[in-house]
């Protein structure tokens, strides 16, 4: 197998008379980009592909999607930061359906539309020996989280999923958690900064309860209340996978603080707990 690489370099790493502005690392990029897509078309063996921050132009990007509907031997995929408008996505869709074999796939930051999203997502559902999926910062909203909650269900394969910064809020912290009770491979899910408040946290809970896959569980920087985030700890009694925790910048209060301890000195599993920047005095 072999896999491509194609990093953005960095300002400032040379003394500044010799070090160029990130415009020109783009343009030097850019100019390298017919050579990269030669060696896509040429290269049978190609299994990774790494276009992280790379600059890479709208033109450009049509045409990658087009040479990747071709290649269907990637099992890793990273376009992350990387702007991708709804005509981009809508070639890139039928791509991701050919690689049968995608185990990773990272779409962060990509300033999706919701439309776009949709579309991302929905060609994942045949992707079915996914096991990261990193879509962090899409702005996928509820309508976005029903369908990975298909993904959930159905890539049986799935460990690793990132939705934080999605605006998912209650209606979309559901959907995840419906995936969830079926789910039996998740080990880590972060769905920071959603707008999450009690009724979503009180899903989550209701699908921890006979969870035992999960090792990490990132729920910081939403609007959790005290009765929903002990519903979580009472969900976890005799939970033995769980080992990471983090709830900072919720809505915590200190009535909950006693009951919290308790949790945490009768379960032995959970060594990282994060409650800070809540409402504790």
């Amino acid at each position: 197998s072999c896999c491509f690489f194609f990093f953005q370099a960095e300002d400032g790493i040379r003394d500044q008379p010799r070090s160029r502005r990130l415009g020109d690392v783009y343009k030097r990029q850019e100019k390298l980009i017919p050579a990269v897509f030669t060696f896509l078309q040429l290269n049978t063996s190609v299994t990774q592909l790494n276009m992280n921050n790379s600059g890479i132009s709208l033109g450009s990007l049509v045409i990658l999607a087009r040479i990747l509907l071709k290649k269907k031997s990637l099992t890793l995929l990273n376009m992350n930061t990387i702007p991708l408008p709804s005509e981009v996505v809508n070639i890139f869709a039928p791509a991701l359906e050919a690689s049968t074999h995608l185990s990773c796939v990272f779409f962060e930051g990509c300033s999706l539309s919701r439309d776009g999203a949709m579309t991302l997502l929905r060609s994942l559902l045949k992707c079915k020996h996914l096991e990261k999926l990193n879509i962090t910062d899409n702005n996928i909203g509820a309508q976005g989280a029903s369908i990975v909650k298909e993904l959930i269900i159905k890539c049986e394969e799935l460990k690793f999923l990132s939705l934080s910064y999605n605006e998912i809020g209650d209606e979309g912290a559901t959907y995840i958690a419906e995936g969830m009770t079926v789910n039996k491979t998740l080990t880590h899910l972060f769905i920071e900064m959603n707008k999450i408040g009690c009724i979503g946290g009180a899903a989550i809970a209701a699908s921890l309860v006979h969870n035992t896959s999960l090792i990490q569980l990132c729920l910081g920087c939403n609007t959790l209340c005290n009765d929903s985030v002990l519903t979580i700890f009472k969900s976890l009694e005799g939970n033995t996978t769980l080992t990471q925790i983090d709830l900072e910048n919720n809505s915590l209060t200190d009535d909950c603080v006693d009951q919290i301890i308790s949790f945490l000195i009768a379960n032995k599993a959970i060594v990282v707990v994060n409650l800070d920047a809540n409402k504790f005095t």
